[in-house]
């Protein structure tokens, strides 16, 4: 699943920030998709980097530090 911004401050007027619990959606998206399972499903939620080739996290791990 990919979440993108399509309301940044450039796009609307309003100054409020909208949250999205990523681990209750993704819960609810799996048992919708498996209605049939009764166990909870283990969700497992990694940032990856814009091109999708490399987590996050090594990323900024990779960065120059000026």
């Amino acid at each position: 699943m990919r979440f993108v911004n399509l309301a940044d401050r450039f796009d609307i007027s309003s100054q409020e920030t909208k949250y999205i619990d990523v681990i209750k959606f993704a819960e609810t998206f799996y048992k919708q998709a498996n209605p049939g399972l009764s166990e909870n499903p283990m969700v497992k939620i990694e940032e990856y980097s814009l091109t999708y080739n490399q987590l996050q996290s090594e990323l900024d791990a990779k960065r120059a530090q000026f």
